[in-house]
């Protein structure tokens, strides 16, 4: 073989050296993106799986306003009513009273959180209704604010 067709076969091996070597350069970061994007998939499952929960249960226990709110539960609009106890049960150790007051045809219920004012002031009375009392309410924002018993004739 001559010199010349020596250094062609010699070329040619270090081409192919050369090629091969960036094919496999290639092959090699394909393969670590491949890597990389899986275990940055994993991570994200993961920690979805693990805060999803946490989001939701936090959600779940998230405690309500203390406060009063601003309007009340009673769905009577504001105004003064007569009103007459159905039924009534006074405050006992740590529970509220309730009553169940007949207004305008509509059975109300009314418990301790929705007196309000000079209605919470005498909370105890207010549940001392006997059944067919008649009393005299008003209602403002959805609280019971003031009662008082008419005179008796």
């Amino acid at each position: 073989m001559t010199t010349q067709a020596a250094r062609k076969k010699q070329e040619k091996k270090r081409a192919q050296k050369k090629k091969h070597a960036h094919v496999t350069e290639e092959m090699a970061e394909r393969h670590a993106k491949e890597k990389r994007a899986h275990t940055e998939g994993m991570i994200a499952v993961i920690t979805l799986l693990a805060i999803v929960p946490i989001l939701v249960l936090g959600v779940l226990w998230w405690p309500s306003d203390s406060g009063r709110s601003e309007h009340g539960d009673l769905a009577i609009p504001d105004g003064t009513y007569e009103a007459t106890y159905v039924e009534s049960q006074p405050a006992a150790g740590t529970e509220s009273g309730a009553a169940l007051l007949q207004v305008d045809g509509q059975s109300v219920l009314v418990t301790g959180s929705d007196l309000s004012g000079r209605a919470a002031d005498s909370t105890q009375s207010f549940f001392e209704g006997r059944p067919g009392e008649d009393l005299e309410i008003t209602v403002e924002d959805g609280y019971i604010t003031s009662w008082r018993q008419p005179a008796s004739p």
